[in-house]
């Protein structure tokens, strides 16, 4: 008797993926984390920030802002809000229509 699949198990209803095999390779979340990174980046540039200061304004490393805005990290909502506040901006205004990107 053999184990069942336990992808299969879990979510019976989705079954394998197109074309069977392994899931894809490419991160889910990487064209969300892109777009978003995209959105901080323009509205630090319309506001005439640096990346530099901007990461010192948001109390946050100019490292883990550069990976941000590559879209490289995934931010914790506690740092989405820190960002928010330093562009002025609501954090509904990041995330707006941010699901189509999944």
């Amino acid at each position: 008797m053999g184990f069942a699949n336990p992808i299969e198990t879990r979510f019976p209803s989705q079954g394998s993926p197109p074309g069977g095999g392994d899931f894809p390779k490419q991160n889910v979340s990487e064209p969300l984390l892109r777009e978003l990174g995209n959105r901080v980046r323009k509205l630090r540039t319309k506001r005439h920030f640096s990346q530099e200061r901007f990461a010192e304004v948001c109390g946050l490393h100019r490292t883990a802002m550069g990976l941000i805005e590559r879209g490289k990290c995934n931010s914790r909502l506690d740092t989405l809000l820190i960002i928010s506040r330093g562009l002025s901006v609501p954090i509904s205004r990041l995330l707006s229509g941010i699901e189509r990107f999944i």
